[in-house]
């Protein structure tokens, strides 16, 4: 696609923001400049990401409007990143008593709207948009008169094939990334970017520690993949300036027919098995955290699993599952199946197995050598960032939400926070994250407290089972 063509959207680094209020009237000042259909400001990417018409504005143009607001803008790639249209095919109403240059004026007024074609003779209106600034409701909103007719778009199909290529094409990225140290880093990455909105096909090499990634620019920046993996602890940078890939044929049908990709999964878990039991996995061979992500997302999306907790420090997982569709011998074969030659997993326990009848004891089958798995931990988390009483609100009011969690207390005196919660359903490193995700910087501190419902169990003193537990796992 010609550059000069179209619509194109391109990133300009801007210093010498303090506050929101900065944000705000860039966004406002630059989205008024003729050519601009959409302007989006980060404070803290300290970047400004814009939708232009080539045909009125270029990049260094806007980099001076930005410049002239008394800020430095600065552009590390100047060349523009296409970004993909679509066109609607409007009938025009019996009633209508506005004349056709008035609706081709009102909708050229609209941000999103790029281009109007009238065909009188046939009473239509071909109205070319960007899908992620304006839809057609919002068209017809304008225009009350206007319908869309899909009739209309099937004949004129044929018309519009060459545009219909554009409009299916893709943008490929690569991108540097650091800090990989085995195939479950790239697993966990392909995994999680893979399924983000836009995102079409992602492919990691940890030998050329890169990231190859088709996704589609309308739907997803270039910073937002950036700022993804990142968060995953791996540092990202782009490596070559992204191309626009135009598909044939062949290739417009397979993303008609892919299906769309359910943020809540493809399948939907009983919220309860009937027989649950749970067993204790020794893992050898984990090196990094994700590795821990990699394991319990893929046995946590088995049917039968109903929750896995992975500790990289203690090298086991606990797995609950439905004792009558999956044996323990299964689930190991299945975590090692995660990354084949890379983990050795063994059985330590069948801890316990449980039944949701009234009529059957909560709990079945407890072995002699293991003591009792705890129903509740807590675990106190360090936490940096937080300026007042607000920052405090705001993580419990979250951490609280989160399955497993059964209460959280934060300290903005003491900088931390202790959260109450059930082992089977959540983990320390996991509360840690969710955190993290809200902007703050959070650690481990390290204090853990058992919490046994069992009273009628013989409890081992904690020494005396920790040290149980390395024997066994040494012999």
């Amino acid at each position: 696609m010609d550059p000069s063509m179209g619509v194109n959207s391109v990133t300009i680094s801007v210093e010498g923001m303090t506050c929101n209020s900065c944000v705000w009237t860039i966004e406002q000042q630059i989205g008024k400049v003729n050519g601009v259909h959409h302007i989006k400001v980060s404070l803290e990417e300290k970047n400004a990401t814009i939708i232009y018409d080539p045909k009125l504005q270029t990049p260094k143009t806007l980099q001076e409007a930005i410049d002239d607001m008394g800020f430095d803008a600065v552009i590390h790639n100047p060349d523009p990143l296409p970004v993909l249209t679509d066109t609607l095919f409007l009938t025009v109403t019996a009633s209508l008593t506005l004349p056709w240059d008035h609706i081709q004026s009102t909708l050229l007024k609209t941000k999103g709207v790029t281009d109007i074609k009238i065909y009188p003779q046939k009473r239509t209106v071909a109205v070319t948009i960007i899908p992620s600034i304006v839809n057609a409701n919002q068209i017809k909103e304008l225009v009350p008169e206007l319908s869309l007719d899909t009739g209309t778009l099937e004949k004129k199909s044929g018309a519009c094939e060459d545009h219909s290529m554009a409009q299916a094409g893709e943008v490929v990225l690569k991108m540097k990334v650091e800090g990989m140290t085995c195939h479950s880093c790239t697993s966990t990455i392909e995994g999680k970017i893979g399924k983000l909105q836009g995102v079409q096909r992602i492919k990691v090499s940890l030998d050329n520690q890169e990231a190859t990634i088709v996704y589609q620019p309308h739907l997803i920046s270039v910073e937002e993949m950036k700022k993804q993996i990142e968060a995953m602890g791996f540092p990202a940078f782009v490596k070559k300036q992204p191309k626009y890939l135009k598909l044939g044929a062949i290739d417009v049908e397979r993303l008609k027919n892919t299906p769309v990709k359910s943020s809540e999964g493809s399948q939907q878990r009983s919220p309860s098995y009937t027989n649950d039991s749970t067993a204790t996995f020794i893992i050898d061979g984990m090196h990094c955290k994700s590795c821990v992500s990699n394991i319990e997302s893929t046995l946590s999306a088995l049917q039968y699993v109903s929750s896995i907790v992975v500790s990289l420090e203690n090298r086991s997982a606990i797995v609950k599952y439905n004792a009558s569709s999956v044996t323990p011998e299964s689930l190991r074969k299945a975590i090692e199946a995660v990354s084949p030659g890379l983990y050795r997993v063994s059985i330590t326990s069948e801890v316990e197995s449980t039944s949701n009848s009234p009529s059957s004891s909560s709990l079945q089958k407890i072995p002699l050598n293991v003591v009792s798995q705890p129903l509740t931990q807590e675990t106190v988390i360090n936490i940096d960032g937080m300026t007042c009483n607000s920052c405090v609100q705001s993580i419990e009011g979250v951490i609280s939400k989160k399955p497993g969690v059964k209460s959280i207390r934060v300290s903005l005196a003491n900088s931390n926070g202790t959260v109450e919660y059930d082992p089977l359903l959540t983990s320390p490193e996991t509360l840690r994250g969710a955190i993290e995700d809200m902007g703050f910087d959070a650690t481990l501190s390290g204090n853990y407290h058992f919490f046994f419902d069992y009273p009628n169990v013989l409890l081992l003193p904690f020494c005396c089972f920790f040290w149980h537990l390395s024997m066994r796992n040494d012999s």
